[in-house]
């Protein structure tokens, strides 16, 4: 699990899991090395919790626009094999 926080005071606690491996990969996906981490809250900084929680959603269920999925012969698109789970909470 890695933890966001926003200007909104919002707190988004989030896992990204490979589904067929079990390793949690969040980390990775959003690139939390080059944020800004607050010890107290044990969370990263970032614009907008909520656009993050629907990033990673819309990613695993294979509808966000950013990502080049791979298709299937006829073209259909196959959705990552990730599930996410997350909350986002009021500081």
């Amino acid at each position: 699990m890695t933890k966001f926080y926003d200007d909104n005071n919002k707190l988004l606690e989030i896992t990204m899991t490979d589904d067929c491996t079990g390793a949690s990969w969040e980390y990775e996906f959003f690139d939390v090395g080059t944020l800004p981490f607050n010890a107290e809250l044990g969370a990263y900084k970032v614009e907008d919790v909520e656009y993050l929680a629907d990033y990673a959603k819309t990613y695993a269920d294979g509808t966000n626009t950013d990502i080049d999925y791979s298709t299937d012969g006829d073209g259909n698109i196959l959705p990552p094999e990730t599930s996410v789970s997350y909350t986002v909470t009021d500081l």
